[in-house]
């Protein structure tokens, strides 16, 4: 018999059987398996996508089948601060989201958001591949979150700055409308490169470039040839200015309903999206940059990438010690990763 992991209190039939699904109620009856329900906000092709397959056939292999991990795709249980909710809630098993979504429950997340952190995607891997950092990061939770436990920490491609013109150093933002995600690091730290920074939902950003409400934008490659801004905003200027950090999360309760060996193969999984993922990721990027640049897409490498750090470095410390002293020692372990 497979027991089915369900969203919500429903019903379920099952070999012409009615039964009730409760939410969180995981776990193998004996001689079963087990299915996690795995949700997140990219469409397929993406590196979100790269995680969920790997942590899917990892669970799988590790538990000899017995735990298998249906995905939910492009947002089909809702945005990320949604699913966050629902996965507290023991509505969901897994999902995914972006470190700056998870600074909203978490606000030391928001340290993988800082600026210039790595200088380039093999030091972006070497920080999440390192398993003092994504330590730190399950320690901190732990210690201040209830109903949702990091599996792992990975990444999509380095985010850069794009629009309609080339941006070389920090004077080429002066006054400019950025779109920029909902943080206050980020209105900080872009504020200080000069741009007027602007808030809006990402569906909305391709109308906003379209119809000049917003100058520029930034993210990941990915998600730029994902959401065709490419065909509003047709010049990206490669800034690297900022790590792009996901996390694996799971609910407590499904975790916890789980035999000994499932936890096993669990945390065997998201060990191998640690080892695997990043990599992956940095080979996705690479691959969509050499494709939007055979459709016509401009990547402008000439930036000042250490006038853009000179200005952001500072406000790393500043910024961390104004959130906690955990994020100090975040910040703290994320530099020692660098440096080995």
């Amino acid at each position: 018999m497979k027991r089915r992991i369900r969203i919500g209190l429903g019903v379920l039939i099952t070999g012409g059987m009615m039964t009730v699904a409760v939410a969180g109620c995981s776990g193998a009856a004996a001689g079963g398996s087990t299915e996690l329900q795995l949700a997140y906000e990219a469409p397929a092709g993406t590196a979100q996508e790269i995680a969920a397959n790997i942590f899917g056939e990892a669970v799988e292999e590790a538990s000899d089948g017995t735990v298998t991990v249906k995905q939910f795709p492009g947002g089909q249980l809702g945005g990320e601060s949604d699913m966050l909710d629902k996965v507290r809630a023991g509505d969901i098993d897994i999902a995914i989201t972006s470190v700056a979504n998870a600074s909203g429950i978490m606000s030391e997340s928001s340290v993988l958001s800082l600026h210039y952190l790595a200088k380039d995607s093999d030091e972006a891997v070497a920080i999440f591949s390192s398993d003092a950092v994504n330590d730190e990061y399950k320690r901190i939770a732990e210690k201040n979150l209830e109903g949702i436990t990091p599996l792992a920490l990975f990444m999509l491609p380095i985010r850069n700055i794009y629009g309609g013109e080339e941006v070389s150093a920090p004077a080429d933002l002066e006054g400019t409308k950025m779109r920029v995600q909902a943080s206050p690091s980020e209105d900080v730290l872009f504020g200080a490169y000069g741009a007027q920074t602007v808030h809006l939902a990402a569906p909305e950003l391709y109308s906003a470039l379209q119809t000049g409400l917003v100058d520029t934008a930034e993210g990941a490659v990915t998600s730029y040839d994902a959401n065709n801004h490419y065909e509003v905003a047709p010049v990206m200027s490669m800034t690297q200015h900022e790590l792009n950090g996901q996390v694996l999360w799971m609910s407590t309760d499904a975790l916890e309903s789980l035999s000994d060996d499932e936890v096993a193969a669990v945390e065997a999984a998201a060990a191998t999206v640690i080892d695997e993922q990043p990599q992956e990721a940095v080979a996705l990027g690479d691959k969509t940059h050499e494709e939007l640049a055979d459709k016509g897409v401009k990547f402008h490498d000439d930036v000042d990438t250490e006038a853009f750090a000179k200005i952001a470095r500072p406000y790393q410390d500043e910024i961390a010690a104004g959130i906690s002293e955990d994020a100090v020692e975040f910040l703290d372990v994320i530099r020692q990763a660098l440096a080995e």
